[in-house]
C-alpha cells in the first residue's frame, strides 16, 4: 500500500515534479511482481480525469474508486484511491473535521482471492 501526496499544481513544477511523481509511482506498480496486490490512497492534487492521472490509470491498469461525482458538488475530489484487480471496492468515502475541512478519504476493500476462497467452499 503507498501514501503519496503529489505536490499542489504549480505551472512552474506541474511538468516536472508532479509528471516525476506519477512516473515513479508507475515505476513502482510495474516493477511488482504481477500477482502483487496493489492499494495507492493519496493526495493527487488533481482531478481524476486529468490528463497526467488518466495517464497514470491507463499505464498501471489499476482501478479508480471513484465511480462518479456529483455534479452539482462543491469541491472537486483530488485525494484518490486507485487499486489493482484483486481487490473489490465497496465504498469510498470523504473524511471531514468538525470544521468540514477536508482531511482525506477513506475505501471499504475486499480481498477477491479469500473472497473467492470462502465462496467455493
Amino acid at each position: 500500500m503507498l501514501f503519496p501526496y503529489i505536490l499542489p499544481f504549480d505551472m512552474q513544477v506541474r511538468d516536472s515534479v508532479q509528471l516525476n511523481q506519477l512516473e515513479l509511482l508507475t515505476q513502482y506498480v510495474e516493477n511488482t511482481e504481477k500477482h502483487n496486490p496493489v492499494i495507492i490512497v493519496g493526495e493527487f492534487n488533481q482531478v481524476y480525469w486529468s490528463k497526467n492521472l488518466r495517464n497514470f490509470i491507463y499505464n498501471t491498469k489499476l482501478n479508480n474508486a471513484r465511480r462518479f461525482i456529483y455534479a452539482f458538488s462543491d469541491r472537486n475530489p483530488y485525494d484518490h484511491i486507485f487499486y489493482s484487480d484483486d481487490f473489490n471496492c465497496y465504498q469510498i468515502e470523504d473524511i471531514f473535521d468538525p470544521y468540514t475541512n477536508l482531511v482525506g478519504v477513506k475505501g471499504v476493500f475486499e480481498y477477491k482471492k479469500i473472497h473467492d476462497e470462502i465462496t467455493n467452499n
